[in-house]
């Protein structure tokens, strides 16, 4: 899995910014744009490779599927892609999530069993109320 989304920019905003956020403007030393450096590599990195054993002849023992979200960055409320795997192939149907912070799966009294792929994904909202007495 990865994202292809970045935060968004305002548009009463937009003159405030030294490079164009929606463009990539390299300088000859730095790329500037919105998500130049927020885990756009794993998305390529996972594509590449999956063009190259392709070219291979690579025949996997299981289905592979890629699911990039667009809207991580505003809470994932719009994309249904876990919802549409778990209809497709069933609520025990994947074996393993990987994520861009890994690979997922523990060893667990003998049997690998997949975790899913959480850590940046979840979602909370909390309120703290302190009530200090002297």
């Amino acid at each position: 899995m990865a994202h292809q989304d970045v935060v968004p920019v305002p548009a009463s905003s937009r003159h405030l910014w030294e490079h164009d956020p929606w463009t990539a403007d390299y300088d000859g030393v730095y790329m500037y744009g919105r998500g130049v450096a927020d885990c756009k590599n794993m998305l390529i990195g996972e594509i590449e490779a999956a063009e190259e054993l392709i070219l291979s002849g690579f025949q996997p023992q299981r289905t592979i599927v890629f699911s990039f979200g667009f809207d991580e960055e505003v809470s994932g409320k719009r994309n249904q892609n876990a919802k549409f795997l778990e209809e497709l192939y069933g609520k025990d149907g994947v074996v393993g999530v990987f994520d861009e912070g890994g690979v997922s799966l523990l060893d667990i009294g003998g049997s690998q069993v997949a975790i899913p792929g959480t850590g940046e994904k979840g979602y909370v909202d909390l309120k703290i109320k302190l009530d200090f007495k002297v």
